[in-house]
């Protein structure tokens, strides 16, 4: 469990900023806004291609392969994060996916919230019209050798790099959804809250998930400690 509340956090700040104002934003071309590469990019060593579950993309024109969970060390990253949860008594239809380098020093994640998406005709995009209540995609890059260094989330926070849908900074199209593994492509812009932007082009991800579904008889202890938790913090952060 000692691993899986920093995750917690992110997952519940994805919930409860999932529907926050859509407007439209406008970024900076890498070239007006800063000079060189960030270094956690280019330092970094692109995993092996050998896996088929992997996710992949040009950061910054740096490419970058990570096919990592290290599940061996955190158990929750092949559960937790990589899965279907779905409980109609609290309208929750999300699926998280999650990947890193072998290195360890860059993770990324993707948060898509109440999309349906097994009920979704493929290519299913984000963002598109005409979209349901806080139905959206949120992108997390972490530079993992900075967690830490301030608090998540403060404006001091120079190792998160979000991009959202509802601000049309990304865009994700799933191709695939077969044998719970799903498949797409991604590009767009991630930003930090110092205001350092990282630019993502021909993104890809294929990556197997597991079902959690709470109104089925068999309920998952990852699914239990992720909503018990939940239940315990709402009242302090809502």
């Amino acid at each position: 469990m000692k691993h899986l509340y920093p995750y917690l956090f992110l997952c519940l700040t994805a919930l409860l900023f999932s529907c926050e104002d859509e407007s439209e934003t406008t970024f900076l071309d890498q070239d007006e806004q800063k000079s060189g590469i960030l270094p956690f990019l280019s330092e970094c060593t692109p995993d092996d291609k050998a896996s088929p579950y992997f996710v992949s993309g040009d950061f910054d024109g740096v490419p970058i392969h990570l096919a990592t969970t290290h599940g061996n060390l955190y158990p929750s990253h092949d559960t937790t994060f990589n899965a279907q949860y779905y409980d109609t008594s609290i309208g929750l239809d999300n699926v998280y996916l999650i990947r890193r380098n072998n290195e360890n020093s860059i993770q990324i994640a993707f948060y898509f919230i109440n999309t349906r998406m097994p009920a979704k005709a493929l290519p299913y995009v984000l963002p598109h019209t005409n979209l349901d209540y806080c139905e959206n995609v949120q992108i997390e890059l972490l530079d993992l050798k900075k967690v830490g260094t301030a608090p998540q989330g403060s404006l001091q926070d120079n190792f998160s790099y979000w991009g959202y849908s509802g601000n049309n900074s990304i865009q994700v199209t799933v191709t695939d959804f077969t044998d719970n593994t799903v498949t797409g492509t991604f590009e767009g812009y991630l930003k930090s809250n110092t205001g350092t932007t990282i630019r993502v082009k021909n993104g890809r991800f294929r990556i197997k998930t597991v079902v959690v579904n709470r109104n089925s008889t068999t309920t998952s202890t990852a699914y239990q400690q992720l909503y018990n938790t939940f239940q315990k913090l709402q009242p302090a952060i809502l």
